[in-house]
């Protein structure tokens, strides 16, 4: 309930007049899906890692006969995964929505209509109703040209005031004016639905190379390889989750070669599993003190 796309579901549901089950248990947990019958449980929402552990336990065989949407929103979710839940979803008949949004706007910014699931999967859609998506250059300026990357800024009512740090703060009046600069580099296609490239601080300069962290790891994703990259300028470190026949060396030798740097600055790393924070994003200050 802490975090705010969860409050934001559980807010919108209660606003709608919807009823909410609570459950200290866990989706592993078989009592977790007598739950959902019990209660026939109509929607359900999760993170990232919330779809990853239903993709092992098999999505397409767990028996949730009156859940009719279900939601992903909290982060990135591989393109491969998308597919593969919005595939077995559209099989039971289950609307499957991503969406997209950060704190500062009240959790939602965009959403990807399920029609549109599997077709432009790793999409975050188009703007909620009421709101504005658009792409910015470095100097402000708005880029109108599909496949140009720049940073997202979205407008609506539900984008913050502004931040507080200080008692004095919370009279500063409406700081934003109902425009967020997000942070994160996007792209547009022809048909405007929009597409993460990355945070805008999430780059590092190798020999002077910029290198984008999230690119790294999609580029290993797309590999069926679960890793966290970080790094400074002087290092890329590589975390890879679980026992592969890749050998490191190699995995060093081919990341070196696709960036065009030198392989010394690359650092590979084996770990059980990547530590996860409590909104089921990956901990990157507790992967750096592995």
């Amino acid at each position: 309930m802490h975090y705010s796309y969860g409050l934001s579901v559980i807010n919108s549901h209660l606003r709608a007049g919807a009823s909410v089950v609570l459950t200290d248990r866990s989706l592993m947990d078989a009592e977790y899906w007598k739950l959902i019958l019990h209660h026939k449980v109509t929607n359900l929402a999760g993170v990232p890692y919330t779809y990853e552990m239903l993709l092992k336990l098999r999505i397409d065989r767990l028996n949730m006969p009156a859940v009719t949407t279900m939601t992903q929103a909290g982060g990135k979710l591989a393109h491969e995964k998308i597919r593969l839940v919005a595939e077995t979803c559209a099989k039971k008949g289950i609307r499957f929505f991503t969406m997209y949004g950060q704190t500062e706007a009240t959790a939602r910014i965009s959403y990807l209509p399920c029609e549109y699931a599997t077709t432009k999967a790793g999409s975050i859609g188009i703007a909620i109703p009421g709101g504005e998506l658009w792409i910015e250059d470095e100097l402000g300026h708005r880029i109108t040209q599909p496949g140009v990357t720049g940073q997202l800024a979205y407008r609506g009512p539900n984008v913050a005031l502004g931040y507080a740090t200080s008692q004095h703060d919370l009279s500063a009046g409406d700081v934003n004016h109902g425009v967020l600069k997000t942070g994160d580099l996007a792209t547009f296609d022809e048909d405007g639905f929009f597409y993460i490239a990355g945070r805008i601080n999430r780059f590092v300069k190798i020999y002077g190379i910029r290198v984008s962290l999230d690119a790294v790891e999609k580029m290993l994703a797309d590999q069926g390889l679960q890793t966290s990259a970080m790094g400074d300028d002087d290092h890329l470190q590589i975390y890879l989750v679980g026992s592969h026949d890749a050998s490191l060396e190699n995995l060093r030798t081919q990341i070196a070669g696709t960036l065009s740097v030198n392989k010394v600055a690359i650092v590979v790393r084996r770990v059980k599993a990547l530590p996860r924070l409590s909104n089921g994003k990956i901990d990157y200050q507790a992967l750096a003190r592995e």
